[in-house]
């Protein structure tokens, strides 16, 4: 619930940041580099949600539930870092810094969370 809240909060600061300069701002290569890696990274991490969730799915146990609900809550918490990304081109220069720890820190708490719902997949396996 806290790492949900932490994620709505940066979404907000992102939209806030947006709605202060709704404008397409010039990016640096640094930072197009960067929204593209990031970007590359959801792509990949989304693939494995899918992957743990059908994993998941065919379980005959009690963990199933459990693992079918960290799988939602990875693609919820997925889902806001990617919203971030996409806004990386509307955030003013001075902002940036900001937003892309916030994105570095959302990332971080996914992979972490990704690692501990395949850790109980392996467990009940």
């Amino acid at each position: 619930m806290k790492n949900f809240a932490i994620f709505i909060m940066a979404v907000m600061l992102v939209s806030f940041l947006v709605g202060c300069g709704a404008q397409n701002v010039e990016m640096s290569p640094e930072q197009e580099a960067y929204q593209a890696e990031m970007q590359t990274r959801l792509d990949e991490m989304e693939q494995r949600i899918q992957a743990l969730r059908q994993e998941a799915q065919q379980l005959d146990n009690e963990a199933r539930p459990q693992l079918v609900q960290m799988a939602d809550d990875l693609e919820i918490q997925q889902t806001s870092i990617r919203g971030q990304v996409e806004q990386l081109s509307f955030v003013n220069p001075e902002q940036w810094e900001d937003v892309k720890a916030s994105i570095d820190v959302g990332v971080q708490e996914l992979e972490a969370a990704y690692q501990q719902a395949e850790f109980l997949l392996e467990q009940n396996s």
